[in-house]
């Protein structure tokens, strides 16, 4: 089974305007789907996914 995992950032800065960010990264087992979607993510943007982001992982 496959797994979808999200990675949802807010924008927190009070003067913009709220903004949610979201990356969606794919992972091949429940198991380590979370930490193989920071890596990736970490590959793609060139940093870590902010503390407060929320991490979702579906099976899909």
């Amino acid at each position: 089974m496959r797994y979808r995992v999200v990675i949802t950032e807010m924008n927190i800065d009070e003067a913009a305007r709220v903004e949610a960010f979201r990356y969606v990264l794919e992972a091949a087992n429940e198991s380590d789907a979370a930490v193989t979607a920071r890596e990736r993510f970490k590959e793609q943007t060139g940093r870590e996914p902010a503390p407060r982001a929320i991490v979702d992982v579906l099976p899909f």
